[in-house]
């Protein structure tokens, strides 16, 4: 049940930060930076259809790291909306 309950926090993490680049990118002028949040989502796309997400090795630290990771990124939006 744990490796379940880890597994679907992982990709939820994932869709959640790449739909968070993809409200970046789509609010962002400085092309730059733009390519960055670009990237990024692509790079979380890519991670959700490789299903490497569901290998434990790899839950873990997305788990442990993203929720810190999306506080981060739900600022900058914020600060974007102001």
């Amino acid at each position: 049940m744990e490796y379940l309950d880890l597994k679907e926090k992982a990709e939820s993490y994932i869709r959640l930060v790449r739909d968070l680049y993809l409200k970046l990118a789509f609010a962002e002028e400085d092309p730059g930076q733009k390519e960055k949040f670009e990237n990024e989502k692509k790079r979380h796309t890519a991670l959700l259809k490789s299903m490497k997400w569901m290998e434990v090795e790899v839950a873990k630290p997305i788990v442990a790291e993203y929720p810190e990771l999306i506080r981060r990124l739900r600022e900058k939006e914020k600060r974007g909306k102001v």
